[in-house]
């Protein structure tokens, strides 16, 4: 019952984002999974590489916007 309250209360938390934090975590192994892919993708491997770091940035400004 002790782990539920403990929950319970990082979810009433202001900064408490979960559903922006779990974005996050899979843009970024989205990321390690581009970067480890083969670079033969005729610049769309790049080009989404740009756009998942763009995301990233997104979300963070959007969570500290948020605060």
């Amino acid at each position: 019952m002790g782990s539920f309250n403990i929950f319970r209360e990082a979810q009433a938390q202001p900064g408490y984002q979960p559903n922006m934090e779990q974005a996050l975590g899979s843009l970024h192994q989205a990321r390690i999974s581009l970067e480890v892919s083969s670079p033969d993708k005729g610049g769309h491997r790049v080009r989404a590489l740009e756009l998942v770091n763009q995301a990233i940035e997104q979300v963070r400004l959007g969570m500290y916007f948020a605060q």
